[in-house]
């Protein structure tokens, strides 16, 4: 019964709360919504794709925009976010079973990044289901596989610009193990998704332009530091700031955002959560049992844990200098590595491997804090009044 009863319980637990969130989360509420907004209407009206210089969020890559405005109404548009979660899930299935699926359902990056409207956790669904498709397949890649694979990637980098972390490791994997087979997915990349960077290109003169590459867009709020102290500083763990430390403390800024809504996209805002901090207390042994994975594979790295490891290495020093680049309060939160949620899965699945004779314990762990996610984010009516 532990064995397969609970993690469908707990699946299904997951997936109401989406469904019940997504429901009752205010359509004009998270991060940047406006701008996503913008981005939606403008091509619902103009039938056009928008300059980067006309909005502040129209510099993103147009997929998950254009699928939003086929959809009647902005709130219904959000099905895509249900849908990306149900995408990942069943990806991290693919890859590890049902301890892989439980995983990447119940972390809370995953709960509060699918109710609001943007294209962050659509890009990490994107992401993760083409990472496995390709770590399940590299070692029969026939020509169909290779031009899924190629379709795939250029819909990732169609999505967001971060998705390119991606296409660089794949075919890093690719040189190394099977150069000869680089050439059709590469192709159908930039096909698929390339000529959206070669159009920017070709107006900024920058195939990876921004919104801060332009003037109207510049930040106008004071900077923060960013110094050694700021990127080393543990006091937010030790205070358990979970909705501030992220504004001197990048490491507990970024864990609390991982384990928690330390930014407050779903969790209204207040000055002290007990739950929260019960919820990052849990966390630990998720998150120690995950470092035990990534250093054992380490160890004895085989070729898909290489893919993820360098995956994981390249996301999170593209996550640093982005902080150090974009020096303000708002930069340090986890939504900007959402992609890292699968390698995450898979390193924590590792880990859990050295309990295996205690299984049933992990499961009944991960089911009492699935309970624990879904009493915390279980939109209440009078959270945004």
């Amino acid at each position: 019964m532990i064995k397969y009863a609970l993690p469908v319980l707990v699946l299904t637990l997951l997936l109401i709360l989406q469904v019940h969130n997504v429901l009752s989360f205010p359509v004009h509420r998270g991060f940047d919504i406006e701008g996503h907004l913008g981005y939606i209407n403008y091509l619902k009206t103009a039938h056009a794709l928008p300059k980067a210089t006309q909005g502040y969020e129209m510099y993103q890559p147009p997929l998950y925009y254009f699928l939003a405005s086929l959809i009647p109404s902005l709130s219904a548009a959000r099905i895509i976010n249900i849908l990306a979660y149900f995408l990942i899930v069943l990806a991290a299935y693919w890859l590890a079973k049902f301890p892989g699926a439980m995983l990447v359902a119940i972390l809370p990056i995953s709960i509060y990044l699918t109710p609001p409207i943007g294209n962050e956790f659509f890009t990490a669904a994107m992401v993760g289901l083409t990472l496995v498709y390709y770590v399940k397949n590299y070692r029969k890649l026939t020509t169909t596989k290779l031009i899924t694979l190629g379709i795939l990637l250029g819909l990732c980098i169609l999505s967001k610009l971060t998705a390119f972390a991606l296409a660089i490791v794949i075919f890093i994997d690719l040189l190394k193990n099977d150069r000869r087979k680089i050439f059709l997915p590469l192709l159908l990349m930039i096909l698929v998704g390339g000529w959206f960077y070669v159009r920017d290109f070709l107006l900024y003169r920058n195939p990876f332009v921004v919104n801060t590459d332009f003037p109207q867009f510049a930040i106008t709020h004071s900077p923060a530091i960013r110094t050694l102290a700021y990127f080393f500083n543990l006091n937010g763990f030790l205070k358990l700031d979970l909705f501030n430390a992220h504004h001197y403390s990048f490491l507990a800024g970024t864990y609390f955002s991982w384990f928690f809504d330390g930014n407050n996209v779903v969790f209204p805002v207040q000055p002290f959560s007990k739950i929260g901090i019960l919820l990052i207390i849990l966390s630990l042994p998720i998150f120690l049992v995950f470092i035990y994975g990534l250093v054992s594979k380490f160890k004895r790295l085989s070729r898909t844990g290489f893919i993820m490891m360098i995956y994981l290495i390249i996301i999170f020093t593209a996550y640093v200098f982005f902080v150090f680049k974009i020096s303000n309060y708002f930069a340090t939160k986890s939504s900007y590595i959402a992609s890292a949620i699968i390698p995450f899965a898979y390193f924590t699945v590792i880990g859990m491997k050295k309990f295996k004779k205690y299984y049933s314990v992990v499961i009944i762990y991960l089911f009492v804090y699935s309970l624990l996610i879904v009493k915390a984010f279980w939109i209440m009516p009078q959270w945004y009044k």
